[in-house]
């Protein structure tokens, strides 16, 4: 029975810890830096990528980077919203430890 408590121990302390990063509003901003990072560049070797897709890839990545500032900021207007998710988080693992694993990976 130990042999397998202990990979659902580790596996709880690291939803643990993604919740935690997830709420804070630093991870999204960095989220966002590395998407707007990604975007097409002149210099960038493409490949046989069209100026069309490109220019999509760059729209998409736009968009990502920007609804990941919105969501920081959200966080950071809203501490008590961030505080409760967390909670929420951590209760669930705690009722139900085993069954965590079903859930994050559903």
């Amino acid at each position: 029975m130990h042999a397998v408590i202990e990979p659902v121990n580790q596996f709880a302390v690291r939803v643990l810890q993604e919740t935690m990063l997830a709420a804070l509003p630093w991870s999204w901003l960095r989220r966002a830096e590395t998407l707007d990072a990604a975007r097409p560049r002149p210099d960038d070797f493409n490949g046989n990528a069209t100026p069309t897709q490109l220019a999509e890839r760059d729209a998409r990545l736009a968009l990502q980077a920007e609804q990941c500032r919105v969501h920081a900021q959200f966080l950071i207007d809203n501490p008590d919203t961030m505080a409760q998710t967390i909670a929420a988080d951590v209760a669930t693992l705690m009722a139900e430890p085993e069954a965590a694993h079903v859930r994050m990976a559903a």
